[in-house]
C-alpha cells in the first residue's frame, strides 16, 4: 500500500483534554479515506469509509479493510473512489450513507445523500 496516513490512531490532547482517535485517515482532493479497526463493536466490523467533504459531508462506509483498493484510486479522484465503493456495495455498513446512483441495498442503510456527485 502506497498511502501515507495524515492521522493515525491513538490519544491526542485537544485543548488540554485527552481524545481517543480510533482511525487512520488518508487524504484525497475534497475527500479522504478513513480506516477504523478499533470500533468493531459499534460498527460490527473493521470499516473503511470514503468521506466526502463539502457543504454536505457524506460518509460511505464499507465493512472490511479496503485501504489497498482505495490506494490505487485516490490519485484518480473522488469519482474513481465512488466507483470502487459502488463495486463493493455488498459490503456496505449499516451506518453508511448510500451514494447517488445506488439502489437501496437489502438490509443496508435507509438514508441517501443526494448532495454529492
Amino acid at each position: 500500500m502506497n498511502m501515507t496516513p495524515n492521522q493515525t490512531p491513538g490519544v491526542r490532547f485537544i485543548a488540554g483534554f485527552p481524545v481517543s482517535i480510533p482511525n487512520s485517515t488518508y487524504p484525497g482532493d475534497g475527500f479522504y479515506i478513513s480506516h477504523n479497526d478499533r470500533d468493531a463493536r459499534i460498527y460490527g466490523s473493521v470499516t473503511t469509509a470514503l468521506v466526502v467533504e463539502g457543504a454536505m459531508t457524506a460518509f460511505y462506509i464499507l465493512n472490511g479493510d479496503h485501504r489497498e483498493g482505495y490506494a490505487r484510486l485516490i490519485a484518480q479522484g473522488l469519482d474513481a473512489c465512488l466507483d470502487y465503493f459502488r463495486q463493493h456495495i455488498g459490503q456496505i455498513n449499516k451506518y453508511s450513507e448510500t451514494p447517488p446512483g445506488v439502489a437501496q441495498v437489502e438490509g443496508g442503510p435507509a438514508k441517501a445523500n443526494t448532495g454529492v456527485r
